[in-house]
């Protein structure tokens, strides 16, 4: 709803902020009163959620894992593992069952290796 800057007037509350409202509150609902902010209740509170010290150290040093790596016999055994092995064993066993299945077609009873 646009309102003419001239026909507003300013609405103060020690609950609200400072805002600007239009003079005419017959098509508005009347605002409820909110809660002071709650750097003056019970402490400054900056989050919402109690943060768990283990939780943001294990965050950062997952961010910061590169800095933090180190070639030992083990990583280099899973590296090789994981990045040669598993793949060549992939690569064979595909190679070497090449036409030899055909899966499309068959009926009960029927063979479904080839050879």
């Amino acid at each position: 709803m646009k309102t003419n800057p001239s026909r507003t007037r300013i609405v103060t509350s020690p609950y609200h902020r400072r805002v600007t409202s239009p003079l005419n509150h017959s098509a508005q609902q009347p605002a409820s009163p909110s809660p002071p902010p709650s750097s003056t209740m019970a402490g400054n509170h900056n989050h919402v959620l109690h943060e768990d010290p283990a939780i943001i150290k294990y965050s950062n040093l997952n961010t910061n894992r590169f800095r933090y790596f180190r070639w030992t016999p083990r990583t280099a055994k899973l590296n090789f593992i994981y990045v040669i092995a598993v793949p060549a064993l992939l690569g064979y066993v595909a190679y070497a069952t090449e036409g030899k299945f055909e899966f499309r077609g068959k009926r009960r009873g029927d063979s479904v290796s080839e050879y």
